[in-house]
């Protein structure tokens, strides 16, 4: 006997949403699964039946900011006896979103400086991190949250990174300011010495919010990378001072990503082969700065 549930949903601030029990085998009662949350204070699931089918309800609602569990337990019996011995718990992740935040994604858009070029198969990192940034916003659009992507449509060939906007360029690149962004995130790789490797994540000089938002990417995103790479090394996240204008010109709670390098032929392939992953770690490390605060 066994039951199965979503794995993970996010919902808005109040919001309610309707977890289904699938039961195995289908003759035994829904009535016998029971409905708990790990976070009370985060979502709570109130059980009930569906009289039209066998079928158990858990309706989640959302009463603060953060994430929680849902459990939905049957009883497992011994065959022939009918005797209780434990439970089978499926589980289902709820992360509850804060109301009114606005994301402002903001890939690299230099296409012509020294280290931009990658690898022959990489191309260029404005290229590359513009598909990167597209996936990141995909992912956050698909659970609710209010993302902007900025990026213009020509490449830019000065190496300053602005906030609003680039006087010499065709189009406003970065619009974050005058428009009540509260995260900006820019998607970077990086280039050096074709010796450095790994993700790097950088905030501004006593920006408090900033240093705690680029921790968490940062963790969430060398977690992804050590799965590749075992023998990686932890680094710290990187206190920027003045070294890019777009933290130090952007209102918002600004970070810097740089995915790995693409200057190092390995990180090159990882950012490539593994970007559906790194645009959802990217992604999962925003939302878990969302539900910190």
């Amino acid at each position: 006997m066994s039951t199965e549930i979503t794995k993970k949903i996010f919902l808005s601030l109040g919001e309610s949403k309707n977890l289904y029990s699938e039961i195995t085998p289908n003759a035994v009662s829904a009535s016998k699964v029971s409905w708990s949350t790990t976070n009370s204070s985060v979502a709570t699931v109130t059980g009930s039946l569906n009289k039209y089918v066998n079928q158990s309800i858990g309706t989640v609602q959302a009463i603060a900011h953060g994430k929680a569990t849902i459990k939905a337990s049957v009883p497992k019996y011994i065959p022939g006896v009918h005797l209780t011995v434990a439970e089978v718990t499926d589980t289902c992740e709820v992360t509850v979103l804060p109301k009114n935040v606005k994301i402002y994604l903001s890939p690299e858009n230099v296409e012509k400086w020294k280290d931009m070029p990658g690898f022959g198969f990489y191309g260029n990192e404005r290229t590359q991190m513009k598909a990167l940034a597209n996936k990141v916003y995909q992912y956050l659009s698909n659970h609710g949250c209010d993302v902007t992507l900025g990026y213009n449509t020509e490449a830019s060939n000065t190496p300053a990174e602005y906030a609003i906007p680039r006087k010499d360029e065709s189009n406003i690149m970065y619009d974050s300011n005058p428009n009540g962004i509260n995260l900006h995130v820019c998607i970077h790789s990086n280039g050096l010495d074709g010796t450095a490797i790994g993700p790097r994540v950088f905030y501004l000089n006593n920006d408090t919010k900033g240093a705690k938002f680029a921790q968490i990417v940062y963790d969430e995103l060398f977690n992804l990378y050590k799965k590749s790479f075992p023998n990686a090394i932890k680094t710290d996240t990187k206190n920027s001072g003045n070294d890019y204008v777009e933290l130090r010109e952007t209102k918002a709670t600004a970070i810097l990503v740089e995915t790995a390098f693409h200057d190092n032929v390995n990180d090159a392939h990882w950012i490539i082969d593994k970007m559906d992953s790194i645009a959802e770690t990217i992604s999962e490390g925003i939302i878990g700065y969302l539900c910190s605060l």
